[in-house]
């Protein structure tokens, strides 16, 4: 989980870019389409293919939730909101996520889950409210919003699926491939064909595009639905927030934004949070 954590953090900063030459349904298209791609040909090859009609449609319904609404209405959300702003509702997850997981799953809310959730808000808040004006709106805000929401229903769900089927290639692979069918609807009806703008392959927005899609959704997207398998819903939702600290780390690197008090402070607070249950003394 935090090496997939580390790759999704990577996409906030190509998908900064990217929206400021192609469409947001394109965007969400190309990345999961390419990364559908790659998980078909690696279901092909391992011969997991002969296990496709018991699959059922719960992996289609996962990726219309995330990948699909989930990050279009992320990413619709941060053309109009600051990253800052975007990243402080990922840090709700884990606030909700353990609640969610014993109404729903009937997983065990262990105290120190909730303690270590309120301690990774408590970080995020830090990042998003330690400096100055940040350029948030309200319609951005409430896009990234429901985009959470979507993320949570899909944790539900995926774990529901990694217990009862366990081939997280397989179910990454369906799901990548219903989100980027959802993102191909988008553009067809709502933003219309001619709103596409050709990618300059002179430039690096190509070899950015190749990373998202290969690198930056498959292999986080698999890694995710493995780790499904092993960990309950409460402790996979500590690993959001780390997105927003990661994310300001490496807008310091590429982007040139500075790396203040504030976030190294947010990075240490929520890595504890995260790492909170894994501490001898509250493994029990």
């Amino acid at each position: 989980m935090l090496l997939a954590t580390l790759f999704w953090s990577s996409t906030l900063i190509g998908n900064k870019i990217l929206v400021d030459h192609l469409a947001i349904s394109e965007v969400v298209l190309t990345r999961f389409g390419l990364a559908a791609l790659l998980l078909w040909l690696l279901v092909a090859l391992s011969g997991e293919m002969l296990h496709l009609r018991r699959a059922g449609s719960r992996p289609v319904l996962m990726g219309l939730l995330e990948p699909g609404l989930t990050s279009v209405l992320f990413i619709w959300g941060q053309s109009y909101t600051s990253a800052a702003h975007a990243t402080v509702f990922w840090a709700l997850m884990p606030v909700m996520m353990p609640v969610l997981g014993r109404v729903v799953l009937g997983e065990a809310l262990r105290p120190v889950l909730m303690v270590a959730a309120f301690i990774a808000l408590g970080g995020t808040l830090i990042l998003l409210f330690g400096g100055t004006n940040d350029g948030g709106s309200l319609k951005g805000d409430l896009l990234c919003m429901l985009g959470v929401l979507c993320g949570c229903a899909n944790q539900l769900l995926a774990r529901r699926v990694a217990q009862s089927q366990g081939r997280p290639m397989l179910t990454t692979a369906l799901q990548l491939t219903s989100g980027a069918l959802l993102a191909l609807a988008i553009l067809l009806l709502i933003e219309r064909p001619e709103a596409i703008r050709a990618i300059d392959q002179r430039g690096g927005l190509l070899a950015l595009m190749l990373y998202l899609g290969f690198v930056a959704s498959a292999l986080p997207f698999f890694l995710y639905n493995y780790a499904l398998r092993h960990i309950p819903v409460g402790r996979i939702s500590l690993f959001p927030p780390l997105v927003a600290p990661m994310g300001a780390a490496m807008a310091a690197i590429f982007l040139g934004e500075p790396l203040t008090a504030n976030i190294l402070l947010a990075i240490a607070i929520i890595l504890f949070a995260v790492f909170l249950p894994y501490l001898p003394w509250f493994r029990r």
